[in-house]
């Protein structure tokens, strides 16, 4: 009767260890598909920013910093 219930057990056992083995390994794919992502849509960004004209996004900034100044003065005369 005691080894029936030991052969129980130890397939419960086996059954959990199996099962544990497969979530792991489902998680862990669905993290590296996840990152596998990500990665792809830094290299998409970087692409397109590689790609945009420095000079613009130099000039907006001088336009900003103008805008800035510009109301930082109207507030002292206020």
């Amino acid at each position: 009767m005691r080894s029936k219930g030991f052969k129980v057990v130890v397939s419960l056992v086996v059954i959990l260890f199996a099962f544990a083995f497969y979530l792991f390994h489902y998680v862990t794919n669905g993290i590296g598909e996840a990152a596998e992502k990500s990665i792809k849509a830094v290299h998409e960004v970087s692409k397109s920013l590689d790609s945009t004209d420095y000079k613009k996004l130099d000039s907006l900034k001088q336009e900003v910093v103008q805008k800035l100044d510009s109301l930082e003065d109207s507030k002292s005369t206020d």
